[in-house]
C-alpha cells in the first residue's frame, strides 16, 4: 500500500480547505520520518483513520445539532398552536360582541323609527287640532250660505222682524258643523268652538268683531251632507221657516277651493259659544 500524495493547495476546493488540511496534517504527522527512497509502511493506514475520525467528528457535531434542535421546533410548533387557539377563542368572543352590538343597534332602530312615527302622528294630530281650532288657515271645498234682511220690513209692535238677528246665524253656523263642516267663517272672521255670535245693540258680533250686512258665511267640508242638511235637515226646516215668516233670505250656494282664515282672536280673549235658539 502506498501513502497518500500532498494534494496542491491550488487545486483544493475551499469547501473541502479544512479537509484536505487535516489529511495533508495526518499524513505527515503520524510515524517517523521515512528515509529517502524508502516506502512509507503506515501511512495510509494513518491517512483512513484520521479521514474516519474527522467524518465522525462532523456527524457527531450533526446529531447533536439535529438533537437541539427537534425539541426547539417542537417547542414552536406548540407555542404557535397555542397561539392559533387563543386567536381563535378571541374571534369567537369579538364575534359573539358584535352580534349583540348589532342586535343592540337593530334595537334602536327599532325604537328610532316608532319614535320617528310617533312624532309624525303627533305632528299630524297638532296640525288637525290646529286647523280645528283655527289656529292655521284651511283652503277646500265647501259651501257659501248669505245670508240678507227681508227686502219688505215686517213690523210688529214696531219692531222690524225681517233683519237678520244672531240666532238666523247660530243655527246656520251649527247646522254646518254638525253635519261635515270642518272650518267655518263669518264675514271672514273665523268661527271656532270657543267663537261667542252674539247682539249688542243692533250690531251682530262674532268673537269681538261687529259684523256689517250682507252676512256670508264660508264652510270647508263634506258640501254634499252639509247641503242636504241646510235643505232638508231640521237646520233647513228652521231657516224655511223664518223665511217664510219674515222674509229673512238665504242664499246657499256650492264653492270649491275657497281659503278660510285663521283665528285672531288670542286664546286667553275666548269664551265658550253660546248658542241662541
Amino acid at each position: 500500500m502506498s501513502g497518500l500524495p500532498p494534494i496542491p493547495v491550488t487545486e483544493r476546493e475551499d469547501s473541502m480547505r479544512l479537509l484536505y488540511l487535516v489529511l495533508d496534517d495526518a499524513n505527515h504527522t503520524f510515524g517517523p520520518p521515512i528515509p529517502k527512497g524508502q516506502k512509507p509502511r503506515f501511512r495510509s493506514v494513518t491517512a483512513g483513520v484520521s479521514l474516519f475520525i474527522v467524518i465522525g467528528i462532523f456527524f457527531g457535531i450533526a446529531v447533536g445539532l439535529t438533537r437541539e434542535l427537534v425539541p426547539i421546533q417542537e417547542t414552536t410548533r406548540q407555542e404557535l398552536q397555542k397561539r392559533i387557539l387563543a386567536t381563535q377563542e378571541q374571534l369567537l368572543v369579538t364575534q359573539a360582541l358584535l352580534a349583540d352590538q348589532l342586535e343592540t343597534l337593530d334595537s334602536v332602530r327599532s325604537d328610532v323609527s316608532n319614535q320617528s312615527n310617533l312624532i309624525q302622528r303627533i305632528n299630524n294630530n297638532i296640525a288637525q287640532l290646529n286647523q280645528v281650532s283655527g289656529y292655521t288657515e284651511i283652503r277646500g271645498d265647501g259651501l257659501r250660505v248669505t245670508i240678507q234682511a227681508s227686502v219688505n220690513p215686517s213690523l210688529e209692535d214696531g219692531v222690524d222682524l225681517g233683519v237678520v238677528i244672531d240666532s238666523d246665524i247660530a243655527r246656520v253656523v251649527n247646522g254646518l258643523f254638525a253635519h261635515g263642516g270642518i272650518a267655518a267663517s263669518i264675514n271672514g272672521n273665523r268661527i271656532t268652538s270657543t267663537t261667542a255670535i252674539r247682539s249688542a245693540g243692533e250690531a251682530i258680533l262674532v268673537g269681538y268683531q261687529k259684523l256689517i250686512p250682507p252676512y256670508e258665511i264660508l264652510a270647508i267640508g263634506n258640501a254634499n251632507r252639509m247641503l242636504r242638511e241646510l235643505t232638508a235637515g231640521d237646520t233647513g226646516k228652521d231657516i224655511t221657516e223664518i223665511s217664510e215668516r219674515y222674509g229673512v233670505r238665504f242664499i246657499t250656494t256650492e264653492v270649491s277651493q275657497i281659503s278660510i282664515p285663521a283665528s285672531i282672536t288670542p286664546l286667553r280673549n275666548r269664551v265658550s259659544v253660546r248658542i241662541i235658539k
